[in-house]
């Protein structure tokens, strides 16, 4: 048997198999295997970062149109949070009395809801508090002017912000609408 062995080997009576790796090659690569691992842990980091950056400036974004929208239109024009689905979603007051209804754009089609989880993978809104200090109305609302407000779930009843609201990320950034002027920050 161990002449058969040597035979598909094509080894002569050496001390050590032909397919055998050195002690060097095995060295080598688990050192090339380490200095890739540590290059490329910080580079997904700094993706993931870049995602949670993403997603925070697109929560901005869309409150920033919402409240630019209010001003052009003279119509009370807010952005309601799914926080299950993570889905922002621009909704407007088309007349006085009517409920609140989804924007359109200039052809008449809804206005894409933003789909945060899906969009930006690992980024969603944590918690959100209206300017009321509550979490249940997840519209922030604004006027004409651009101040802030919250309103009752049909919409008629608009009470002015006591405190700014806060959108914070799962990461700890924060998007904020200032109570007195309206403007959105994100930090």
């Amino acid at each position: 048997m161990t002449r058969e062995w040597s035979r598909s080997c094509r080894c002569s009576r050496r001390r050590w198999p032909c397919r055998a790796f050195t002690l060097v090659e095995m060295t080598c690569v688990v050192a090339v295997i380490g200095i890739l691992a540590a290059t490329s842990v910080p580079a997904l980091r700094a993706m993931e970062q870049a995602r949670h950056a993403a997603a925070a400036w697109e929560v901005e974004r869309v409150l920033v149109l919402a409240r630019a929208r209010a001003m052009a239109t003279s119509r009370p024009t807010g952005v309601d949070l799914s926080l299950s689905g993570g889905r922002l979603r621009m909704v407007e007051i088309a007349s006085p009395g009517s409920s609140p209804a989804s924007v359109l754009d200039v052809f008449g089609q809804e206005f894409a809801a933003t789909d945060l989880v899906s969009s930006y993978a690992g980024a969603s809104v944590a918690s959100f508090i209206n300017g009321n200090g509550g979490a249940a109305n997840r519209v922030v609302w604004f006027n004409h002017r651009a101040q802030p407000q919250t309103r009752s779930v049909d919409g008629t009843t608009a009470v002015m912000f006591s405190i700014d609201a806060t959108y914070t990320m799962n990461n700890g950034s924060m998007v904020r609408v200032r109570r007195h002027s309206g403007s959105v920050e994100r930090d």
